[in-house]
């Protein structure tokens, strides 16, 4: 019984390792290889969880950077539309005033000659000094008017009679003045000043 007992303690000895019989060995590496393989997975999950919440982040970055991007393109164009805007006003509100300036000059313009011509009597080359001052006065105030305008006043004149030339009363001499869009061809018809406006 002795060799048996030797025979199986040789059998068991050389099924044990490190003082652990085979099946013992087994399920402690079976216990280990559990929490092992938690670990491990643990790892890949947080290691992925990571991964994801890096590319989320990236992903919230650029587009926060679109958003800011597009909120500066659209901030640009609203500054720019409302530029344009601005400017518009400011070309309409310069052309009005232009053009208030424009009809001040030929009402003021009117009014003078008009008084002039009451003072010499119908006739401003009768007198050298309403000569002069009423050739310089339609000088100055044709450069500063319009083609429309400039038109108006030497209709003015004409229908006053200042462009006829006769011994006793020569002509309003403008041939200096710089005539720029105006069509004559209507100034001899019979249709008077007021009825042109």
């Amino acid at each position: 019984m002795e060799l048996r007992d030797k025979t199986t303690q040789t059998v068991e000895e050389s099924r044990k390792c490190f003082g652990l019989t085979i099946g013992k060995l087994f399920n402690f590496i079976l216990s280990l290889f559990l929490p092992l393989m938690l670990g491990i997975f643990t790892v890949v999950v947080t290691l992925n969880q990571q991964s994801t919440a890096a590319k989320q982040r990236s992903e919230d970055r650029q587009l926060a950077r679109e958003q800011r991007l597009e909120d500066r393109n659209e901030t640009d164009l609203q500054r720019a539309q409302e530029l344009y805007v601005l400017t518009i006003q400011q070309e309409t509100q310069m052309k009005a005033i232009s053009e208030q300036y424009k009809d001040e000059v030929l009402s003021t313009y009117i009014k003078e000659i008009g008084e002039l011509l009451e003072k010499s009597n119908g006739l401003l080359t009768s007198n050298s000094l309403i000569n002069t001052l009423s050739r310089v006065k339609t000088l100055n105030a044709i450069r500063q008017l319009d083609g429309t305008r400039n038109i108006h006043l030497i209709r003015f004149l004409y229908e006053a009679k200042q462009f006829t030339y006769s011994e006793e009363q020569p002509a309003l001499d403008i041939s200096t003045a710089k005539l720029i869009d105006i069509n004559f061809r209507d100034l001899g018809s019979s249709q008077s000043l007021e009825n042109s406006n």
